[in-house]
């Protein structure tokens, strides 16, 4: 008497498993897909709020967080210039002293220049970045508030974001 499986069997085993893994084959894909893309998305948030970080900085240096009169930030719909008089001497053109940021719709990159140095390149693949000025928060016994508005969509399906940076007044 022989024992094992015959052709036919193994056959029929094999093609019930090949059938199994061809369905599961697309979740599988999806799934691993549906990863990369938020692991990307959290790559580009991460990009974003060091850009974030770098920003609020550089406007406190700016002399925008004490809420002087002085306007040390220009904004346009795609680029924002902070002028910062670093060694007080009352010349906003020396050198590092003009600090750009801009959104370029073009190839999609947040890109920062100090001075008259070239243009780098701080976020990519990002969806729309704009700025603008607007109103801040009323505060009881503060004068009205002209804020740098961050807006951003980092994807283009993504909802927009909105990030708000006023200054402090003493």
């Amino acid at each position: 008497m022989r024992s094992g499986f015959t052709w036919l069997e193994l056959l029929l085993a094999t093609s019930v498993a090949a059938v199994f893994l061809a369905l599961a084959q697309g979740p599988l894909l999806h799934f691993s897909s549906l990863l990369t893309d938020q692991y990307t998305t959290s790559a580009k948030q991460r990009q974003l709020d060091r850009f974030l970080l770098m920003l609020k900085t550089e406007l406190i240096q700016a002399g925008y967080a004490l809420g002087d009169d002085a306007e040390p930030v220009q904004v346009s719909s795609d680029e924002i210039l902070l002028l910062a008089d670093l060694n007080r001497d009352g010349d906003l053109n020396d050198t590092r002293e003009r600090i750009s940021y801009r959104f370029r719709s073009a190839d999609k990159k947040l890109q920062r220049r100090s001075g008259s140095g070239s243009y780098q390149t701080l976020v990519e693949e990002v969806g729309a970045i704009s700025f603008a000025l607007g109103p801040g928060r009323d505060l009881p016994m503060s004068p009205p508030q002209h804020c740098v508005v961050v807006g951003v969509r980092l994807d283009p399906d993504a909802e927009d974001l909105s990030y708000t940076l006023c200054p402090i007044f003493l």
